[in-house]
């Protein structure tokens, strides 16, 4: 096949053929792979196969839902009509996780929190007066943004 690429033309069976009487099309094989647990995708392009593993990974998972909890957080300081200079304090109130995933993010991803939001975000403390709150539904969990001045 490398030969066919460089001089351009193929012998099969006696023939030779031409490159335009010729396609080389690279291809992966996944069967063989060592690691039959890893999931990947291929797109080829005459010359190069890329690989894209597919595999999902709790971590990135949790990141995507860690930036969905800030972009909500952002969306209910505009609606409370605070500019970027207002101190608040930043709660959560979980009401349904029924398999604990939105618990684990919150933890998991609390230096995440830490860094998007410039601050702690908590679970609410009890008796805590909001200005502004908002609840949220995110895959099968329940939980509720709380502002405090």
């Amino acid at each position: 096949i490398k030969a066919a690429q460089t001089s351009g033309t193929l012998v099969v069976g006696g023939i030779t053929l031409e490159t335009e009487d010729f396609n080389i099309v690279r291809v992966f094989d996944s069967l063989s792979l060592q690691d039959k647990s890893k999931q990947y995708e291929e797109a080829n392009d005459r010359d190069v196969v890329v690989l894209l593993d597919v595999e999902i990974h709790a971590e990135l998972v949790q990141e995507g839902v860690a930036r969905d909890i800030v972009n909500r957080v952002q969306r209910l300081r505009k609606k409370a009509g605070l500019m970027p200079i207002d101190d608040v304090a930043y709660y959560y109130q979980i009401s349904e996780d029924p398999s604990g995933a939105l618990a684990g993010v919150f933890q998991a991803q609390a230096e995440f929190f830490m860094r998007s939001l410039k601050q702690e975000f908590s679970p609410l403390p009890p008796g805590t007066v909001a200005f502004a709150e908002e609840e949220h539904e995110l895959n099968e969990s329940k939980f509720t943004l709380v502002f405090k001045r």
